[in-house]
């Protein structure tokens, strides 16, 4: 699959096999998209924005929302998920660096 994240914050995945047939088109924010990962064993969409906001979504169950994660002070600048995809940590433009539970 292949997640694409726009200027307007809006998100589509595709899938690549299926000759980039759309598989979600989500519209959760209005900031731009910064930066995007599946989790290690593609079970999890983490998005984060300019809006200082990561939410992750359910990969296997129709990419429905799963949580909002709002302790960043600013822009989502890079995350990345644990080996196992059980944590996450983000940096942002505020130079912290938080670690979740996802």
């Amino acid at each position: 699959m292949l997640a694409i994240g726009y200027i307007n914050g809006s998100v589509q995945v595709l899938h690549l096999e299926q000759g980039f047939a759309m598989k979600a088109n989500k519209k959760d924010r209005k900031e731009a998209i910064s930066e995007i990962k599946f989790s290690p064993d593609d079970s999890i969409l983490a998005v984060g924005a300019h809006d200082s906001l990561i939410i992750t979504y359910d990969a296997r169950n129709n990419f429905a929302l799963l949580r909002r994660i709002r302790k960043n002070l600013s822009t989502v600048s890079h995350f990345d998920f644990s080996l196992d995809g059980q944590f996450l940590v983000s940096n942002s433009t505020s130079y912290e660096i938080l670690y979740f539970d996802v």
